[in-house]
C-alpha cells in the first residue's frame, strides 16, 4: 500500500491529503454544531428545531437526542417530538433542497397538529383543548406567497416507537403503554402532492380523547394503508378519500356511540343510541369506500334505543356488516338459553352508498355518511338486540 502511494505523483498527494483534510475538519465543524447548538438551534419565521446532543460520526448517518420540531404552513401548525433518533440522510440532496431519508428509528415519539381558523373566526371563542404548539399561537389562517422552490422530502423505512400521543385538534390518541408503533414510506412536495406506502399503525391499551373527556379505552388497533398522489389541502374534502386504500382493526371499550351516526343512511338518522360498551370493528377500505368484508360489533350492558315513537333499553348488543351480493349477512344475536325477560330486535338491510352530502354538517374531513344513491354491489345489514328490558 505504501508503494503504491508512492507512485501518485506528488501534486495529487498533496491534493488529496487536503482533501482529507478539509472532511475531516469539516466532520469536526458539524458535530461540534450538532453537539453545543441544540441550545440555541435553528430558527426561521416558519420553523423552530431544538435537539439536547446529536453527532454524525459517519457522514449522513444522524443520531439526535430530544428533538423537537415545530412549524407553520398558510393553514396549519404542527410539532413533532422524538426522544431519540437515528436516521440515514443523504447530505447531496440537501443542496437541491430535498430531505432523503434511506431508513430511520425513532423511539418516544409525539405529534401534534392544529389547523388554523379561517380569518374573522373570533380567536377567544376557539376550543380550549387544540394543542399547543411552541413558538406559534393560534392565529389565523394566511394567503400562500411565498414562490421560492419548495422543497421535497423522501422518507423510506421510518419507524416510529413508543409512540405517546396523536393530537389533531381536540382529537387525542394517548398511550400510556409503550406500544404504540408507526411505521411506513412517505414522500410529499411543500405545496405540492403527496403519497404514503404501507403506513402501518399499531397500538395496545390505548385511548380516545375528544375535547378533553375520555370516549374509549383499553384500544388495541391494528391498521395499514396507502395513499396514492394528491394534495395536503384536498383532505378537506371527501371525495378526496378516493386515494386511501388499507384495513383497520380495533377492539377496545368505548364511552360512546354518537360514532354510529355517521355510518347511517338517511332514513335511519332518526335513531339515537345512547351507552357504550366493548367494540370489535374490522374495516377494509379500498378507493376511499368501506367494503366488504367489513364487520362492526358493540356489546354492551346498558343500553337505550329511540327511533321515533319507540324507545327501550336494556342490555343490548349492535351488529353491523358490509357485504357483496350473494354473500349471506352475520346472524342476528339470540337470547342466551338462560334469559327469560323481554326483548327485540331492529333490523336494517339496505344497498351501501358513501357520496357525501355536503348540506349536512358530518360531510366532513374523515366522515363518510351513507346517504345517496345506492351502491348494488355492496349492502349494509345491521341488527340491534335488546334483553332484559327496563
Amino acid at each position: 500500500m505504501r508503494a503504491t502511494w508512492k507512485q501518485i505523483p506528488r501534486r495529487y498527494r498533496r491534493g488529496l491529503t487536503a482533501a482529507a483534510l478539509a472532511a475531516a475538519a469539516l466532520g469536526a465543524t458539524v458535530n461540534l454544531w450538532l453537539l453545543f447548538g441544540g441550545a440555541a438551534g435553528v430558527t426561521t419565521p416558519k420553523t423552530h428545531v431544538r435537539w439536547s446532543r446529536a453527532w454524525m460520526l459517519i457522514p449522513g448517518h444522524l443520531s439526535v437526542k430530544d428533538l423537537r420540531i415545530s412549524s407553520q404552513t398558510p393553514t396549519d401548525h404542527w410539532q413533532l417530538e422524538i426522544e431519540r433518533t437515528q436516521a440515514r440522510v443523504s447530505l447531496f440532496a440537501l443542496l437541491t433542497r430535498q430531505l432523503v431519508i434511506k431508513k430511520g428509528a425513532a423511539a418516544g415519539a409525539e405529534f401534534r397538529l392544529r389547523r388554523r381558523p379561517l380569518p374573522g373566526t373570533d380567536l377567544t371563542a376557539v376550543s380550549p383543548y387544540l394543542p399547543p404548539i411552541d413558538g406559534f399561537p393560534i392565529s389565523h389562517r394566511e394567503p400562500r406567497r411565498d414562490k421560492k422552490k419548495n422543497w421535497r422530502f423522501t422518507l423510506n423505512g421510518l419507524e416510529f416507537r413508543d409512540v405517546k400521543k396523536l393530537w389533531a385538534d381536540s382529537i387525542e390518541v394517548r398511550n400510556p403503554g409503550s406500544t404504540g408503533l408507526v411505521s411506513g414510506d412517505a414522500h410529499f412536495v411543500v405545496r405540492g402532492l403527496m403519497s404514503m406506502k404501507q403506513v402501518r399503525y399499531a397500538l395496545d391499551g390505548g385511548e380516545l380523547w375528544l375535547g378533553g373527556a375520555r370516549i374509549a379505552e383499553s384500544l388495541d388497533v391494528r391498521s395499514e394503508f396507502s395513499l396514492r398522489p394528491m394534495r395536503p389541502a384536498d383532505l378537506r374534502r371527501p371525495e378526496s378519500f378516493g386515494n386511501l386504500d388499507g384495513r383497520v382493526e380495533v377492539r377496545g371499550s368505548v364511552g360512546s356511540l354518537v360514532f354510529l351516526k355517521t355510518l347511517l343512511p338517511e332514513r335511519l338518522q332518526e335513531l339515537d343510541l345512547q351507552g357504550g360498551g366493548r367494540l370489535d370493528a374490522r374495516v377494509h377500505i379500498a378507493g376511499g369506500q368501506i367494503m366488504e368484508p367489513s364487520t362492526l360489533g358493540v356489546e354492551t350492558t346498558d343500553l337505550d334505543v329511540r327511533f321515533g315513537a319507540y324507545r327501550g333499553r336494556g342490555r343490548g348488543r349492535i351488529d353491523a356488516a358490509i357485504t357483496a351480493p350473494g354473500e349471506a349477512p352475520p346472524p342476528s344475536p339470540g337470547p342466551s338459553p338462560a334469559e327469560t325477560s323481554a326483548g327485540g330486535d331492529l333490523e336494517d338491510d339496505a344497498p351501501v352508498d358513501q357520496t357525501p352530502d355536503p348540506r349536512r354538517p358530518d360531510a366532513a374531513i374523515g366522515k363518510a355518511p351513507i346517504d345517496a344513491s345506492p351502491d348494488p354491489r355492496r349492502r349494509l345489514t345491521a341488527h340491534i338486540r335488546l334483553d332484559d328490558l327496563r
